[in-house]
């Protein structure tokens, strides 16, 4: 899970030189995106200080 991670994160941010991006570290842009475990489907999208959960609609298979 932890290599899967880097792949979607950390390694992007450092190849693209997005230096506030890939990581939740003090001083870095925290947009976050929650899964479940066991179906890797979305359930909270937390972005620019808004939290946009599933069940209000925000990750429907259109918006994605």
């Amino acid at each position: 899970m932890e290599d899967a991670l880097k792949v979607a994160t950390s390694n992007p941010a450092r190849i693209l030189k997005l230096r506030n991006k890939g990581s939740l570290e003090i001083g870095k842009d925290a947009d976050i995106v929650l899964v479940d475990r066991e179906t890797f489907t979305i359930d909270t999208v937390i972005a620019r200080g808004k939290s946009n959960g599933a069940k209000e609609g925000y990750c429907s298979e259109g918006n994605l």
